[in-house]
């Protein structure tokens, strides 16, 4: 007697499954991304508060050698030996150009990756190299890092009341910042890890005079006043009530 057996062979997916199964993938990668990327800014603030606190070895050095701040309106440049050239500004766009003034201190060709925020294109930097970049000549190769301008100016100018002088720009000595653990001596302005609106961060990565560095909110921070000196509008960090005197975040 012949007897014959039925192979059974797995059932093939339906349509309705297949279509269940991509949604299942769609909700995880869903999930996993925005934790992805969160994780990705994480890492990048991280690395600014780092390159702060590099910053800060260099302010304190300058500091240590000149008594004061870095102050002035020009300097001659050297990105490389043999490579020079001048740079001229008014002064207070010594917020962009606070770089010019420690050269010697932090050669720019060794650390012009810990004056740019992770992410920003190293590019204007490396250009100058190989000197082919009139873009980044005229503008000094400006760092993702501001400069407070109350740190070269008199406390006085922002003031109430007061009715400042040209006399008034000056440098600034460690002495007169009253509230060091409180007021911010460089923020990263150009914070090219984050999404959405950066115009109200709320944790940007701010050196203090003091040379801690931290997250801070920008909705903490101090109001700005009018510097009665420049028509520019007034910015956070940079135009403090009462300068150096003051304080931009209150608590720490």
């Amino acid at each position: 007697m012949i007897v014959r057996t039925r192979r059974f062979h797995p059932a093939a997916f339906t349509l309705v499954e297949l279509l269940v199964v991509i949604f299942v993938i769609a909700v995880l990668i869903a999930i996993t991304l925005p934790a992805l990327r969160g994780a990705r800014v994480s890492s990048q603030r991280l690395q600014s508060l780092s390159n702060l606190r590099q910053c800060a070895v260099t302010f304190e050095t300058y500091v240590g050698a000149s008594g004061a701040y870095p102050f002035g309106t020009g300097a001659l440049v050297c990105p490389t030996p043999g490579w020079c050239f001048g740079l001229q500004f008014e002064a207070w766009a010594i917020e962009r150009h606070w770089n010019v003034f420690v050269q010697d201190i932090a050669p720019w060709r060794e650390h012009y990756r810990v004056w740019l925020s992770p992410g920003a294109d190293p590019e204007r930097f490396e250009a100058l190299w190989r000197e082919d970049d009139p873009v980044g000549i005229s503008n000094g190769a400006i760092p993702s890092y501001r400069y407070s301008t109350t740190f070269i100016a008199s406390p006085r100018v922002w003031t109430s009341g007061y009715e400042p002088a040209a006399s008034d720009i000056r440098a600034i000595s460690p002495s007169e910042v009253l509230f060091p653990s409180n007021k911010v001596l460089l923020s990263d302005e150009e914070t090219t890890y984050e999404q959405g609106d950066r115009a109200s961060l709320s944790r940007r990565p701010v050196l203090f005079a003091d040379s801690s560095a931290a997250l801070r909110s920008d909705n903490d921070a101090a109001p700005p006043v009018q510097n009665p000196l420049s028509s520019r509008h007034p910015k956070r960090f940079q135009d403090t009530p009462d300068g150096v005197h003051g304080r931009d975040f209150s608590v720490r």
